[in-house]
């Protein structure tokens, strides 16, 4: 069984939809969801078998609900060497999602708890979620930000600006 991810959380946080912006304002969640396609953004993490202290990975998948995005990364992930996947966040689209991956990235880095080991036949490396020469990383994490504050129970991490 995975241990609980670091952040505390037991349930997945699932984001509200960001506030819109007024009209020529750039909007940092243009990403919006697709209403064809019911989709949802989720981030997760797993911890990295056989380590200690407990090294977690953490990312990302999306799919028509939360358990099926899950099951279905589960089945491909190109990590052999990580447990369950305990899913951290849900998001209503690409770009919060995107933020949300790089601020539990960032949190999980911080505490000393991230993998970086480097990529090895087999196994990858943690990937940084965003470039910091992405010029579109700061509308992420402001998307993630906004998405985050208007929903209960905020994500501590998420939420934090």
């Amino acid at each position: 069984m995975a241990k609980a991810p670091p952040n505390g959380l037991t349930i997945p946080h699932v984001a509200g939809v960001a506030p819109s912006v007024p009209k020529g304002t750039p909007d940092p969640c243009r990403h919006r969801r697709n209403k064809k396609k019911k989709q949802v953004f989720v981030v997760y993490m797993a911890q990295e078998t056989g380590s200690n202290p407990s090294k977690f990975y953490v990312g990302r998948t999306r799919g028509a609900s939360l358990d099926s995005a899950i099951a279905n990364r589960e089945r491909g992930h190109h990590r052999t060497d990580i447990g369950k996947l305990v899913p951290v966040c849900q998001a209503d689209s690409y770009s919060a999602c995107r933020g949300a991956e790089q601020k539990h990235y960032n949190h999980t880095k911080t505490n000393g708890d991230a993998i970086t080991t480097p990529r090895s036949k087999g196994k990858g490396a943690q990937i940084a979620p965003i470039s910091d020469d992405n010029p579109k990383k700061q509308d992420y994490l402001d998307c993630a930000t906004q998405s985050a504050q208007p929903s209960p129970p905020k994500c501590p991490i998420c939420a934090a600006p």
